[in-house]
């Protein structure tokens, strides 16, 4: 499996949820990379994407690969092989994807 497929299997709006982030109504959610009184950090499930309207954010825009590498503090291939269950992924999927 490469990281392709991972993106595609996985919402962002599901990501999220797994870290107890609700979106409202407007696909916003508080963002988990500052301090944050108002939500900054904007879904976009059409595309799978994120984007922090924050200056003072290091999030930037991203997918959700780049959401779980910046929550879990490591690279892809270390979170996926050490906790893939957590995604409905099996362990001799995740040994195929190649490190970027």
């Amino acid at each position: 499996m490469e990281i392709k497929d991972i993106k595609q299997q996985l919402s962002i709006g599901e990501v999220l949820s797994l870290y107890g982030l609700q979106p409202d109504k407007y696909h916003r959610v508080l963002c988990s990379f500052h301090p944050d009184k108002t939500p900054s950090l904007q879904l976009y499930p059409k595309t799978n994407t994120y984007l922090c309207f924050s200056s003072s954010c290091n999030a930037g825009i991203g997918d959700v690969i780049k959401f779980i590498q910046l929550i879990e503090k490591c690279s892809t291939h270390e979170y996926f092989t050490t906790n893939p269950a957590t995604y409905h992924i099996s362990t001799s999927q995740i040994f195929r994807v190649k490190p970027k």
